[in-house]
């Protein structure tokens, strides 16, 4: 069936762009991450998630550093409840948001073109691409990462919503260009797309 094929292409995708980051799993953290995660106060203590979700954080009343890319700061809470002050944790996260996100294109792109073939081989292209390279190694740069799987899962539950009809995946598309905004802004594109 098509969606077993789906399936194989997003897998072959995400494990492509899962072993050629693994490397990364040994590296510590590196440039703008020694002042916006080893440095960043309100990133050292995990019960500062809470503060994502009160008025003053969302008014500007509380200054928060990184604030304008909350998804970020919340991811970055989470490996920091996780892994504590261990990088290799924080770059395992890296590496799994960007296997989502070339899995997620390679089933688009085979639901698009009705090619599994196709499908693998563009999300293997955006898996194995050096421009990643930066977002998934530097830790600080997750930003790119989660604006790009939210603007991707947009795109899927619209095209969800086309054969499905119902406000349900359209909802979905919304909530989760809503999503990719809150990791960066450069998911403003997603509207464009849809």
């Amino acid at each position: 069936p098509a969606g077993g094929r789906r399936r194989a292409a997003a897998l072959a995708a995400a494990l492509a762009g899962g072993r050629v980051y693994r490397g990364a799993l040994d590296n510590g953290f590196g440039w703008d991450d020694h002042i916006h995660i080893e440095s960043a106060p309100f990133v050292q203590a995990p019960a500062n998630a809470r503060v994502l979700l009160t008025a003053g954080f969302w008014t500007g009343r509380v200054q928060v550093e990184g604030g304008a890319r909350p998804l970020l700061l919340a991811s970055l809470l989470a490996d920091r409840a996780l892994w504590g002050d261990a990088p290799r944790g924080y770059h395992l996260t890296n590496i799994l948001l960007h296997a989502v996100s070339a899995a997620t294109l390679a089933a688009l792109a085979a639901a698009w073109t009705a090619s599994t073939a196709a499908g693998a081989l563009a999300g293997t292209l955006f898996a194995l691409h050096p421009v990643q390279s930066e977002a998934v190694c530097a830790v600080s740069f997750r930003a790119d990462l989660l604006a790009a799987l939210f603007t991707l899962l947009a795109l899927a539950a619209r095209r969800r919503a086309r054969v499905e009809v119902g406000w349900a995946w359209n909802a979905a598309a919304a909530a989760c260009v809503g999503l990719g905004l809150l990791g960066k802004e450069s998911a403003a594109a997603a509207p464009v797309l849809l």
